[in-house]
């Protein structure tokens, strides 16, 4: 809902390639957390006191991005990490085991457990 929305600190996936997205085009993506069920969405929050820029990294990995993604999804890495993005049961946002963070913190949901990332 716009409600959930309006003035939200969000994450956003940028760069991708141009979609659609109400009739307006977008390069980026807002990530929300899902029930399995898919009954419930909401948006993922990210760390107290987050600016806009943060760099995300994931506990555990040293962080090497490429200097540019590939032009093909069947190539860039956003696409093969996205599938294995999920909700622990602490409502902890993850890639595989690994905690998404930043340096204030972890990136949470509100209330969802054991869900996934969209």
């Amino acid at each position: 809902p716009i409600e959930q929305m309006q003035d939200a600190h969000v994450v956003v996936i940028c760069n991708l390639r141009q979609k659609k997205l109400g009739g307006f085009p977008s390069h980026g993506m807002v990530l929300c957390a899902e029930t399995p069920d898919k009954s419930a969405v909401e948006l993922i929050q990210p760390p107290a006191g987050s600016q806009a820029g943060d760099l995300i990294s994931f506990e555990g990995q040293e962080r090497d991005p490429p200097a540019a993604l590939h032009k093909d999804d069947k190539k860039n890495p956003w696409f093969r990490v996205e599938p294995e993005l999920l909700i622990d049961g602490e409502g902890i946002a993850k890639w595989n085991e690994f905690a998404m963070k930043t340096d204030k913190g972890l990136f949470k949901a509100a209330s969802i457990r054991n869900g996934i990332i969209h």
